[in-house]
């Protein structure tokens, strides 16, 4: 007997045939999703790198204090990697473009969250592509001056800039350096006017201050202090809303005639943007027990930073505030982009 065939409506094969491919869809995304959830409950399972902008400095002595107990809480090594250049934008565009797996780190600077956008035309890469994990440390500066400048607080410096003016100069870093615009700012709060010389990196500017070719310096507190105690620099004061705990008797900038002056730089980790969250959140947990430890937090302020960790949030937000105060610096003092 022959089997009769049922008619299938053309509506209802492709019907069918949408129900199938929705399903291979399906399959395939749950698939995908449970690799990724193992690999994440297997996160890490070989080293992390940690990518350094500025080897030789201060980022580089936080990266080498924190790397190895980082790695103890994650259980792999952390290797320290440098990439130097364009003022931290190519470490930066190298980690954005890292597959966001949680194995590429960047030891950011706040310079290249806040300030490398608001000057170069050509970052080389969208800050966007980055994804905040924790601060590390925070550092103030020190403002020094040469010790034939007849000042000894910051309200004589302010009275002799503003009797004598043009007459003092202030060296710093380089244009849009940190230290150049925490110099800025000084002069709109304080209302005094210095003559700007830039030199290529702290080094110079501390070196031309000391050899009597500049007046004023915003210099990083481990180096400044270091000549301050050899009599060879005069401390005024230092730059945050708090004194330095190594320092106490050095006053702020604000208590000492300055109201609401407050600058300071940062260091924080970052990651790829896509980065999964819970990787994320394991890196941070991370960060907060190896800046729990007694010698990591000893040898940051021996460093001349100040150790604390934070949420991703956190670090969003302070960059959306301090980038805008920098903004009406840069406008302010006509600070143009590269």
């Amino acid at each position: 007997m022959a089997t009769a065939q049922r008619d299938v409506s053309p509506g209802l094969r492709a019907a069918r045939m949408t129900r199938r491919a929705l399903l291979r869809t399906l399959a395939v995304g749950l698939v995908a999703l449970t690799v990724s959830n193992v690999a994440q409950a297997q996160y890490p399972d070989r080293p992390i790198k940690l990518i350094l902008p500025f080897p030789g400095g201060e980022g580089e002595a936080v990266a080498r204090l924190i790397a190895p107990s980082l790695g103890q809480h994650l259980g792999q090594p952390v290797v320290v990697e440098s990439k130097p250049g364009a003022a931290g934008n190519i470490a930066a565009g190298f980690v954005s473009r890292a597959p966001a797996d949680g194995y590429t780190l960047l030891m950011g600077f706040s310079t290249i969250f806040e300030i490398n956008p608001l000057l170069y035309r050509n970052l080389g890469f969208d800050p966007a592509q980055l994804a905040p994990v924790s601060l590390v440390a925070e550092t103030q500066f020190v403002l020094v001056v040469n010790p034939s400048v007849p000042a000894r607080t910051v309200q004589e410096l302010i009275a002799y800039a503003k009797a004598n003016p043009g007459k003092l100069n202030f060296a710093s870093a380089g244009v849009g350096s940190p230290l150049h615009l925490a110099g800025e700012l000084f002069q709109s709060r304080a209302g005094v006017k210095f003559l700007h010389v830039p030199y290529k990196g702290g080094g110079e500017a501390a070196s031309a201050v000391l050899g009597g070719h500049a007046d004023v310096l915003f210099g990083t507190i481990s180096t400044s202090m270091a000549n301050v105690q050899a009599g060879r620099l005069r401390a005024l004061g230092v730059t945050g809303e708090r004194r330095f705990a190594a320092y106490p008797d050095l006053p702020t900038i604000a208590e000492s005639g300055v109201p609401g002056y407050n600058v300071t730089a940062w260091h924080s980790l970052a990651l790829p943007a896509g980065t999964p969250p819970a990787i994320v959140a394991r890196i941070n947990e991370a960060i907060v027990r190896t800046l729990a430890e007694p010698d990591v937090r000893q040898g940051l302020e021996r460093a001349g930073v100040i150790p604390g960790a934070t949420t991703p949030a956190e670090v969003s937000r302070r960059i959306d505030t301090e980038s805008k105060l920098w903004k009406s610096v840069i406008e302010r003092a006509g600070i143009t982009p590269e």
